[in-house]
């Protein structure tokens, strides 16, 4: 019996206030995975910046950018 066919037939036994549960938890489960995947990938790039920052360049005037973007500010 494969794994899907070994949890279908355990969510078969359930009631239906049981299987409300299992949601619960599993979508909470889900969630705390993506965080922590997220919050991996954060430190990753963090890493990667302490190792190799970027030179801070000269900072730009609101108007010289917009321009340098073709927006007219007036």
């Amino acid at each position: 019996m494969s794994t899907k066919e070994q949890i279908n037939t355990i969510l078969d036994s359930y009631s239906e206030e049981q299987l409300v549960n299992l949601l619960c938890m599993l979508q909470s489960m889900q969630k705390i995975a993506d965080e922590e995947a997220d919050e991996a990938y954060c430190q990753k790039l963090y890493d990667e910046y302490l190792q190799n920052p970027e030179p801070v360049s000269e900072m730009m005037s609101l108007e010289d950018f917009a321009a340098e973007l073709g927006i007219d500010l007036s």
